[in-house]
């Protein structure tokens, strides 16, 4: 989608205009930017959308940062007519145009899009931005590292192509001891991807049983995010219907099904790991043909799959 900017310039007061409801970037260092302004005067407009009888801040949040830091009572915005949606698409592919957020930044916006704020999935978004879905994706990827091996590669070496090699590691000490040394070595994309390929031979291989559990167990927490982020939109509908207490009550019933099932998760990892300690995580022996021929059939799926999980 190709978005047409009205050219509608007001001189808006500063003080009428809301921030933005997402903070595109983690650093808005305003200094310069201010002595720039006060030597040139604003060369590009910000621009924002209406937001009731206020306005509400789209792109250039540093722009009016730094007007204010200056004193100033009035700002040149362009004023827009738009949905939530847009205005965090516009905002976000400004930002990218400008160049003017980290490897971090666009994956936590990346990620907002497609999983916070459902806007879209990674196709729509990287049509949106003029990017590749691969992009978008390995984007979101870096949000699973380290926060050691973010600090170390996003941060200090400012070098993602460095920090999409370790993805391919599983354990994060893994991930931490091969970032501190692609770093303190000043090591190239290649020789990075080389260490990891020679860590990856070095690690010990893992037993039927221990993949089993690793598998099992990433899938139980797979199912435990997905859980809760639908307990967030059940919280949601909650809020939409308070004047309507037939369908609040109803709809908080789900709620508390979808949080017993989260807990039930969880006390599964939970024993499937104490399991492990003690003793291994195997599979259940096969059931005596007397306990097979009509006993329990009764019970309920899940309890079938916790028994043989954790037997």
């Amino acid at each position: 989608m190709r978005y047409e900017l009205k050219p509608i310039i007001e001189n808006l007061e500063i003080g009428m205009i809301d921030p933005p409801s997402f903070q595109f970037r983690s650093e808005l260092i305003v200094e310069d930017l201010a002595s720039s302004i006060r030597e040139k005067g604003l060369l590009f407009p910000i621009i924002v959308r209406v937001n009731g009888d206020r306005f509400q801040l789209v792109a250039g949040h540093r722009r009016l940062l730094a007007c204010k830091k200056l004193g100033l009572r009035r700002i040149q915005a362009q004023v827009l007519e738009l949905e939530e949606k847009e205005a965090f698409e516009i905002g976000l592919i400004e930002n990218i145009q400008r160049r003017s957020m980290d490897s971090l930044d666009e994956a936590r916006a990346f990620k907002s899009y497609v999983d916070g704020l459902g806007f879209g999935g990674m196709t729509e978004l990287a049509g949106r931005i003029g990017k590749s879905v691969t992009y978008v994706s390995r984007r979101i990827a870096l949000l699973g590292l380290p926060v050691e091996v973010q600090d170390r590669l996003l941060r200090r070496r400012k070098n993602s192509s460095l920090a999409i090699e370790l993805l391919s590691l599983e354990d994060p000490e893994d991930m931490i001891e091969v970032a501190k040394r692609v770093d303190e070595l000043g090591l190239s994309v290649h020789q990075a991807r080389e260490a990891v390929a020679g860590h990856l031979r070095q690690t010990p291989s893992e037993s039927p049983e221990e993949e089993r559990m690793r598998v099992t167990i990433r899938a139980i927490d797979r199912c435990i995010v997905a859980l809760r982020l639908a307990l967030a939109r059940l919280d949601d509908a909650v809020e939409s219907v308070q004047k309507d207490w037939f369908s609040k009550e109803l709809l908080f019933q789900y709620r508390v099904t979808v949080h017993d099932h989260v807990d039930s998760l969880m006390h599964l990892k939970k024993k499937i790991r104490q399991r492990a300690d003690s003793g291994g995580f195997r599979p259940t022996e096969k059931r005596s043909d007397s306990s097979s021929s009509g006993k329990g059939r009764g019970s309920s799926p899940s309890l079938r799959a916790r028994t043989a999980l954790t037997s």
